[in-house]
């Protein structure tokens, strides 16, 4: 029984899409400029990464540089891994990465269904919005 790796995007296009995505969620926009400054490599590695020339691409980056990219991409938020950035076995959704918020928590109150009167607790969770409106359902069953 022969097991395959499943290729699906390339490295070019899933740092493509998560530059674009990091632009989006930011609203500010992010290049691969500011991607190669922050990681303090020459701007020329992320443009042979994400170079649409197949002939002018890098296919084989070392690994170094891949954990680099990753780890700025998940300090910042992003849900990534090594095999996401090389399009291995599934395919990252960068357009539903969200802002996690690093140990920002909200505290949330707790208000009994039978008494919405009733407050009954609060819990701190983290939250990746800064919506104002928020209430929270707790059941000890399913």
């Amino acid at each position: 029984m022969k097991s395959e790796v499943n290729f699906s995007p390339t490295i070019h296009t899933v740092l493509k899409d998560l530059i674009k995505a990091k632009s989006k969620r930011d609203k500010v926009k992010f290049t691969s400029y500011q991607l190669a400054s922050a990681l303090s490599m020459p701007r020329s590695i992320i443009t042979k990464l994400t170079h649409q020339d197949e002939t002018k691409r890098i296919n084989n980056p070392r690994i170094e540089t891949l954990v680099k990219i990753v780890d700025f991409f998940r300090k910042d938020g992003f849900d990534i891994n090594i095999e996401d950035l090389l399009g291995i076995n599934r395919a990252i959704d960068v357009q539903a990465q969200v802002l996690k918020l690093n140990n920002q928590t909200r505290s949330i109150n707790l208000y009994s269904l039978s008494n919405s009167k009733q407050k009954i607790g609060t819990f701190d969770i983290p939250l990746s919005s800064k919506q104002k409106n928020i209430f929270a359902l707790y059941a000890e069953n399913e």
